[in-house]
């Protein structure tokens, strides 16, 4: 049996993060913690999440906060090649579309996907109904990949 790989969720919208744990909390391979800032994760020494899934607007509860965009850039410093997933309600489509085409290529090329992730790619997922089940989809191929 294969132990569980650890997901972040950085999101200040508490009925987000309810909605996200609460879909991927029914996998028992994923060890899912929350944080509403990205000053929360950073703080968190004793989690080391192994992917992090963010909100790119992070200042809902502090005006002050790190965006997901900041967190993103400080933890590719710090943890080069950890896979971080963006997640925003305000975006364009168009980014948003070009995101979606590269998750389903997760199905036909892991090596692609490898060296995507090798490079400090992201993915995004805006923020609608589908999100929490897409997200739960990307983030157990990426939990075999982390396995490997």
């Amino acid at each position: 049996m294969s132990k569980s790989v650890k997901v972040a969720i950085v999101e200040d919208d508490a009925s987000w993060t309810k909605l996200l744990s609460a879909e991927l909390q029914q996998e028992t391979s994923l060890l899912v913690n929350t944080y509403g800032t990205a000053e929360d994760l950073l703080a968190d020494t004793a989690f080391e999440p192994q992917i992090i899934v963010v909100d790119y607007y992070l200042n809902g509860t502090v005006a002050t906060a790190m965006n997901g965009m900041e967190l993103i850039r400080a933890l590719r410093v710090a943890k080069p090649g950890l896979p971080c997933i963006l997640l925003s309600s305000k975006a364009d489509l168009t980014t948003a579309s070009k995101h979606e085409e590269l998750l389903e290529s997760l199905t036909y090329d892991r090596d692609k996907t490898l060296r995507l992730l090798a490079d400090g790619a992201f993915f995004y997922f805006m923020k609608n109904s589908s999100a929490p089940k897409k997200m739960k989809t990307l983030l157990l191929r990426l939990t075999r990949l982390i396995e490997l």
